[in-house]
């Protein structure tokens, strides 16, 4: 990573972190998958727990958040691979 200072005019200007060479897909691709697991594994236990008496379980809404996580998942990914080149 290489920091960047871009300077917008007289007074004020941004700082910001570029990556070099390719490691930066690796370190991406890694946080991917494990999101991606532990999707699966609370999936997996909420349903385990769907029988649990109604008072105590909250399943239901664990489901739709992990529901909600998928499609944000679903069309992020895509999404930071078409505006990568392109940042404005």
């Amino acid at each position: 990573m290489v920091f960047e200072r871009v300077y917008t005019d007289e007074l004020t200007s941004y700082g910001r972190c570029m990556p070099q060479g390719s490691a930066w897909k690796g370190f991406i691709a890694t946080l991917a998958i494990l999101n991606f697991i532990a999707l699966i594994i609370v999936n997996v236990q909420a349903y385990h727990a769907r029988s649990i008496n109604d008072e105590l379980s909250e399943s239901k809404y664990i489901g739709l958040v992990t529901l909600s996580m998928f499609q944000i998942f679903i069309v992020g990914v895509p999404l930071l691979v078409i505006v990568y080149n392109d940042p404005s």
